[in-house]
């Protein structure tokens, strides 16, 4: 979090009992541990200690950003009914970004992200507007369950039928060879479809498509999400 106040390092013997709201925030220096009052820095061996463990895997509410690689830190599978992920959130809000980012969630919400012990708000307001999106039940249904089967997927590694694979591909290249030729036909020439700015004004500049409440990306272009 580039914003962000230095935490102050987590007491080994801290009680977190008492707490009805936890956060759990990665980052590149390792796992935050918040709050509604303080937030800590959790050293390695801390994440292995049997406190924080236990603070980890308690019942109550339970905020995270990147609930998966924190999880994979803390070597746990433990997902609660409760639990919800702000980086999944952000992620089903604006799934064409190319990156996501606690600030850039903060920013959907409409809340600063300068102090970690508002994830708990900016948690709440992004639950709403998945809510109002008709997205909430993607979320809690499909996406959240699907964490510790991540996390015990990356742990132990899958088997993969490679013949199978194969010839999948190859079934798929063909369809995406058939279709881009249709969208070429279409649009009556060629341009790269992996780039949202010239599907942008493919859509709305060439073939004069409505933009009407279509939002403009960071760069300016009109958003091409499927979600628009």
């Amino acid at each position: 979090i580039s914003t962000l106040v230095a935490p102050q390092p987590a007491p080994r013997k801290a009680d977190f009992s008492g707490k009805k709201e936890i956060g759990f925030i990665k980052t590149d220096a390792g796992v935050i541990l918040v709050t509604r009052d303080a937030y800590y820095q959790l050293t390695d061996d801390l994440v292995k200690a049997k406190e924080i463990q236990n603070t980890l895997e308690a019942e109550r509410v339970r905020v995270f950003f990147d609930e998966k690689v924190v999880l994979k830190s803390f070597g746990s599978q433990v997902i609660q009914p409760q639990d919800f992920d702000i980086l999944i959130a952000a992620y089903l809000l604006r799934p064409g970004e190319r990156e996501y980012s606690l600030e850039r969630a903060a920013r959907e919400a409409g809340i600063p992200a300068s102090d970690p012990r508002r994830i708990f708000d900016i948690a709440e307001a992004l639950k709403k507007i998945l809510e109002i999106k008709k997205l909430l039940h993607v979320f809690t249904d499909i996406e959240m369950p699907l964490v510790p089967i991540l996390v015990e997927v990356e742990g132990r590694g899958m088997k993969l039928d490679l013949k199978f694979l194969s010839r999948l591909s190859s079934g798929t290249q063909l369809s995406f060879k058939a279709l881009e030729a249709d969208i070429y036909k279409l649009a009556g020439f060629e341009f790269n479809i992996n780039s949202p700015k010239q599907v942008s004004e493919v859509l709305f500049t060439k073939l004069s498509l409505a933009d009407k409440g279509i939002r403009k990306t960071e760069g300016g272009a009109l958003s091409t999400d499927a979600g628009e």
